[in-house]
């Protein structure tokens, strides 16, 4: 028996974003189909995968946000840049999944005082995605359910012995409920694949919290001459505003639609090398904040 193996992957990821950086709406996209599409994969197999993902934004951050100006802290301009690896190792147990996600991250920020650096590991997820219903031949409808466990290093200090900023520590120091649904159509020659998830972002023990996530995508991929497949994605994601201490931050949250492009070459039976550009085309964002195209290139290896 065959199940879907979107989820039975190994995970490593390069994250790299420019300007001050609102973590809570940052990520866009689901794992599952950039690992493997809406493919089949045989039960017991494992799926691993690197990744390195480019991400840019302009934006001002707000810190401080019990100092005397109206509650809405001080504002700092910046050039954050994150690295993180990710290691997932799944369970797979007929259309069922267990997916554990390990986290190592490397962030730095430049502003006009100086750079700043914070490294160590990130907070691991966990996720049980399971088969609710087959309709219609080929469709699925998988039900997702997991969460965020705050065991990343959250409280990392600067040189002089000042804690770093929230947006750089690599852990968030605080659990994430994560809740979804997947509809995938893995017959034929096109693919598709649909999501929607909701991520509720609880506050840490200073009083902080990232704006909870709405996240929904439409895909699909189209195999070309030889070993060449050309992939499209509408990536869209809905957050709330960054909270510190009953403060909103006003320059955090808001709405991006990403139309992404690209491209999959397979390489022999085992493996394959993808690559794609996040475009933003549809943004509402709070305050001052504007996206950037990303970038996202991975390779997998079915084992």
């Amino acid at each position: 028996m065959k199940t879907f193996g979107m989820r039975t992957a190994i995970f490593a990821c390069l994250l790299y974003a420019g300007a001050a950086l609102p973590c809570s709406i940052c990520r866009c996209g689901d794992q599952s189909f950039f690992l493997n599409n809406a493919q089949k994969l045989d039960a017991g197999r494992l799926l691993f995968a690197v990744e390195h993902f480019n991400t840019r934004k302009n934006s001002v951050h707000l810190h401080n946000t019990h100092e005397d100006d109206r509650g809405h802290g001080l504002a700092k301009t910046g050039s954050p840049q994150r690295l993180q690896h990710l290691i997932e190792m799944p369970e797979s147990h007929l259309q069922n999944d267990v997916q554990l996600s390990l986290k190592y991250g490397l962030s730095s920020r430049v502003m006009a005082e100086g750079a700043q650096t914070a490294n160590g590991l990130g907070d691991p997820e966990v996720l049980a995605i399971a088969q609710l219903l087959q309709f219609g031949g080929a469709w699925q409808l998988h039900g997702l359910a997991g969460g965020r466990i705050p065991l990343g290093a959250s409280d990392q200090n600067d040189g002089a012995g000042k804690r770093l900023d929230q947006h750089l520590q690599t852990g968030s120091g605080a659990w994430a409920g994560i809740f979804g649904v997947q509809l995938l159509h893995a017959s034929g020659s096109v693919p598709l694949f649909f999501s929607a998830s909701y991520q509720a972002n609880g506050a840490n023990d200073r009083d902080f919290a990232y704006g909870n996530v709405f996240r929904f995508n439409a895909a699909a991929q189209k195999g070309l001459a030889g070993a060449l497949d050309v992939i499209a994605e509408i990536n869209g994601r809905v957050a709330a505003y960054d909270d510190e201490g009953g403060q909103s931050d006003v320059n955090s949250g808001g709405a991006a639609v990403y139309f992404s492009p690209g491209l999959r070459v397979r390489l022999g039976g085992v493996m394959s090398l993808r690559s794609q550009v996040q475009i933003p085309v549809v943004e509402n964002l709070h305050g001052v904040q504007n996206e950037k195209v990303n970038v996202r290139t991975g390779l997998m290896w079915e084992l």
